[in-house]
């Protein structure tokens, strides 16, 4: 095989990966694989910070259960409050 030959052969072999690649970069930069990528990455993302808030609530259950009856407590005074606001708005 003479040298032409083989710088042939190695430009062919070189032609094909580069469109190998384009082919990929292509496949990669469709709108629904974007999408399913970043749909992907959040759940990764949520799994991970639902883990991490299973192990906070685990370490520490007083702190956790103190929060949860403040959020309710604030959701209970803000559904009381409608209620009273909307009664009195009734009387009228």
């Amino acid at each position: 095989m003479s040298e032409l030959d083989k710088a042939r052969a190695e430009a062919a072999l070189a032609r094909k990966r580069v469109l190998a690649t384009a082919h990929e970069v292509q496949g990669r930069l469709k709108p629904k694989r974007i999408a399913e990528d970043a749909v992907e990455g959040v759940k990764r993302k949520s799994e991970s910070i639902a883990g991490d808030a299973v192990e906070a609530v685990k370490s520490r259950p007083v702190v956790a259960g103190a929060a949860a009856a403040s959020v309710a407590a604030l959701l209970g005074v803000g559904i009381f409050s409608r209620f009273r606001h909307k009664s009195e708005k009734d009387e009228r």
